[in-house]
């Protein structure tokens, strides 16, 4: 197999588990210009090997061509994907398509031998769980993944309900899998599906009985926290202060000290800190900065919940890139309200598009994370799809905020 037939078949891998085609619609299009930056007809020897590997596949029946013009064989339009079956036996893997019903029918399975919300989470995996859901590089979660989940929900289950003691994490995973590190895998693993089923209102078993990453999060402004068992935490001065999740988890709702209600996420660590140094709330049309740590952790995504609940706007800056579009994205989604991209858009990635960095391969991946109802807020769809086109993104760290936060009003 040469370098650019692998090239195409990767591409056409990484998009179909999201496509139309996986779930039984119209076959899988894309366009070469979109899908192969890189790609320059200036450079005969590469274009024509491109040409040469398109022609190949086709001629295996994975793809058909669609050439530009009348003349075939002269320069390509797009590619549709014609075999999925073959195109992952060609990179030496399962269709996703195979992959997902086989777990389908484990997790309902699995359901019956388990209780409460763990019978639930699985059941609901037994009839949701699609090609999507399917890591490309890793396979996972494969059958093992699965049955080993299945039987940590059970022990969670039990000492949720006092039936059984709670071991420290490492201990437990020894005695259950003979593997010191397997619980933390399962819960790296399980992590999106545990996501999409709580945004779906589904219960899930209670993994955060031996989460080891001990969550937390940064916040800067005048504020006041009420706390559940009565007490409050004034924060008059708006210092920098650190909140762990199990800090979180006992405030009951939060008021602003000051004029208004604003809150501004912050991807980056150093920009954070850089804003926070200098912040100023009366001068701003922010009165908290919250220090959000790339892809959100459960500190993060309980606070946003209590600030939304507490009558808080709700705003984000980070990356300009498919990670940044989907922070957004999840603190939308653990809010329940629509979070606010505040100098993230097409005009601030033409101003930092010549000192932004190339992105990885895997880039397409996470851009189909992207949901259309995401894609039609904020002009956060023009942005993701001049990122593809061009393959740059622009990290925040070097977004200049000449003017601290004032620089632009989120609510004019």
């Amino acid at each position: 197999m040469t370098r650019r037939e692998r090239d195409i078949l990767t591409i056409l891998a990484e998009r179909f588990p999201a496509s139309a085609h996986a779930a039984g619609g119209r076959n899988l299009r894309i366009r070469v210009e979109a899908a192969f930056p890189d790609l320059d007809r200036k450079k005969p020897d590469d274009y024509e090997s491109f040409l040469e590997a398109a022609e190949t596949l086709e001629k295996e029946g994975v793809v058909s061509i669609s050439w530009k013009g009348r003349r075939a064989g002269e320069e390509i339009a797009g590619l549709m994907l014609t075999d999925p079956d073959k195109l992952y036996a060609l990179l030496g893997s399962e269709s996703p398509v195979s992959h997902s019903e086989r777990i389908r029918d484990l997790a309902q399975s699995l359901a019956g031998t388990l209780t409460g919300a763990s019978t639930e989470f699985f059941s609901w995996l037994g009839e949701t769980f699609s090609p999507r859901d399917v890591e490309m590089k890793t396979g996972e979660p494969t059958d093992t993944t699965f049955r080993d989940a299945a039987s940590l929900a059970a022990v969670l289950g039990d000492i949720a309900v006092g039936v059984r003691e709670l071991r420290l994490t490492r201990a437990l995973s020894v005695e259950l899998f003979s593997d010191s590190k397997r619980i933390e895998e399962l819960l790296r693993i399980f992590q999106p599906l545990v996501r999409k089923a709580e945004r779906a209102g589904v219960a899930v078993p209670p993994f955060e009985l031996v989460d080891r990453s001990f969550p937390e999060t940064l916040i800067a402004g005048p504020v006041r926290f009420f706390c559940k068992d009565g007490t409050r935490l004034d924060n008059p001065s708006g210092m920098i202060i650190g909140l762990p999740f199990e800090s979180v988890l006992n405030i009951e709702s939060v008021e602003r000290i000051g004029q208004t209600a604003t809150v501004l996420g912050i991807e980056n660590k150093e920009t954070f800190y850089a804003l926070a140094k200098d912040f100023a709330p009366e001068y701003t049309e922010f009165s908290l900065l919250v220090y959000v740590g790339g892809h959100p952790n459960r500190a993060v995504q309980t606070l946003f919940t209590l600030l939304a609940r507490s009558g808080f706007q709700l705003f984000h800056t980070g990356d300009l890139d498919p990670d940044g579009i989907l922070i957004i994205q999840e603190l939308s989604d653990a809010a329940g309200t629509q979070v606010i991209p505040w100098m993230m858009d097409c005009a601030v990635f033409e101003r930092y598009y010549s000192q932004g960095r190339t992105l990885e391969g895997d880039m397409h991946t996470r851009a189909l994370r992207v949901r259309d109802d995401t894609r039609s807020r904020f002009g956060l769809g023009d942005l993701l799809d001049r990122i593809i086109a061009t393959g740059i993104g622009v990290e925040q760290e070097i977004i200049t905020y000449s003017s601290g936060l004032s620089t632009e009003s989120p609510l004019q």
